[in-house]
């Protein structure tokens, strides 16, 4: 009996941890860090490390494109509204 006794507050114990420290690192991972390192602070900051993206209508890169005849099906089948392209990446961007 006392063996019993031992193992199942054992096995309690263990489902109490499982539940109670994932909520409390949820918690924690919550917090904003006020305090940053000097690397942190200058961390994207210059302006020549932006991406741009610019957006062209589908019509003018359409025969650019390495999958033409999928837009060209697309375009016949659903064209309700305005597809846009990124010329550097092929992606439609919205």
């Amino acid at each position: 009996m006392f063996r019993y006794n031992k193992y199942f507050a054992v096995c309690l114990i263990c489902l109490c941890m499982m539940i109670i420290l994932p909520c409390v690192k949820h918690v924690l991972s919550e917090q904003v860090r006020t305090n940053l390192s000097s690397i942190e602070t200058i961390e994207f900051a210059a302006d020549e490390l932006y991406i741009s993206q610019t957006q062209i209508p589908l019509e003018q890169l359409k025969d650019q494109l390495p999958n033409k005849s999928a837009w060209d099906t697309f375009t016949q089948e659903s064209m309700s509204g305005h597809v846009y392209i990124d010329p550097r990446s092929g992606r439609p961007v919205s």
